[in-house]
């Protein structure tokens, strides 16, 4: 029997499957790049991202809008904040941020503090589409608003 000719077969037979190894990384590195890239989602430049909704707190129900304002440069952003009786009529503007980084990976994060009393409430989150955003509202005790030590889950869409 030929020994080489077995060797041979062999040999081809590893570099095949090396060959075939290396071509399922490429695909699955080529996946991981294009899932990373698309899952970017840079927000609209000069765009107001909004929510508004109700929520139950200490304070009774009460009605919340929340504006995400972003910067024609598209990396900062400010956020304002509106409160009310459950009434539409009843919202007015309770405080606004000052201008906050929008971070490289689209994520955010602004406070408006009141000296030494500390935070009023915040906003951080990430955009997840170029219209859309998902973000924590908080708000202390501190404030006027709801008087309530609290977290709203909120998405913010633009047109």
């Amino acid at each position: 029997m030929n020994t080489s000719w077995s060797t041979d077969r062999e040999e081809h037979r590893g570099l095949r499957a090396r060959r075939e190894i290396l071509v399922g990384l490429m695909a699955i590195l080529a996946f991981v790049v294009v899932v990373g890239v698309a899952g970017a989602a840079a927000p609209k430049k000069n765009a107001i991202y909004s929510w508004s909704g109700t929520e139950k707190t200490g304070a009774g129900v009460k009605l919340f809008k929340v504006e995400l304002h972003v910067a024609a440069n598209r990396k900062t952003a400010t956020a304002v904040f509106y409160c009310g009786t459950a009434s539409p009529t009843s919202i007015t503007l309770f405080g606004s941020t000052k201008a906050f980084p929008i971070a490289a990976n689209d994520s955010f994060n602004g406070q408006v503090n009141q000296g030494t009393i500390g935070d009023l409430f915040g906003i951080k989150g990430s955009f997840t589409t170029a219209k859309t955003a998902t973000a924590v509202v908080h708000t202390s005790q501190y404030n006027t608003c709801d008087a309530t030590l609290a977290n709203y889950n909120v998405k913010l869409a633009t047109s």
